[in-house]
């Protein structure tokens, strides 16, 4: 499976189903710029982050998922003595619980659901399905965006 490098910080930038019942997550590596880019950005901030040109563009795509959801990360609660990463798979979870509890697809499949977990700078998203994800990397979109405090800017801002 995909090892992220330590500090690895991502954003959501696409989220949605190609086909039926497959999942496509696209994530996209943001890099802390230097506070003292004068003229850039508000005084105010402290560590912009941006897409840039060469941050890295990462594709999930699960066939045949059970379930998924997406969490705003302000208001996620870490799972009790869970791992946490950029990307996880969790053995045991309240949201894996649910589903055995709200579904039969463990009985029809005759397989474990597994339950994995992308803690990204602006969402959460978890993903329950049988087996591993397609992950590759992928041309980031050439749309270069800064963030500082709670607004973007683009390059030509």
């Amino acid at each position: 499976m995909f090892e992220f490098p330590p500090h690895f910080q991502i954003l959501l930038t696409d989220l949605h189903e190609p086909e039926e019942n497959t999942l496509r997550v696209v994530v996209t590596e943001v890099k802390t710029l230097s506070a003292h880019a004068p003229g850039r950005f508000p005084p105010s901030s402290l560590s912009p982050i941006a897409i840039a040109a060469d941050s890295r563009c990462l594709e999930f795509v699960w066939h045949q998922y059970v379930a998924w959801q997406v969490r705003n990360e302000s208001f996620a609660l870490p799972e009790e003595g869970g791992q946490f990463g950029v990307f996880v798979e969790r053995n045991t979870s309240a949201y894996l619980r649910f589903l055995e509890e709200t579904t039969f697809a463990a009985s029809v499949v005759q397989k474990p659901m597994r339950h994995w977990s992308i803690n990204c700078l602006n969402h959460c998203v978890d993903i329950v399905s049988f087996g591993e994800p397609r992950v590759g990397q992928i041309e980031p979109s050439r749309d270069v965006r800064f963030w500082s405090g709670s607004n973007w800017f683009s390059e030509a801002s």
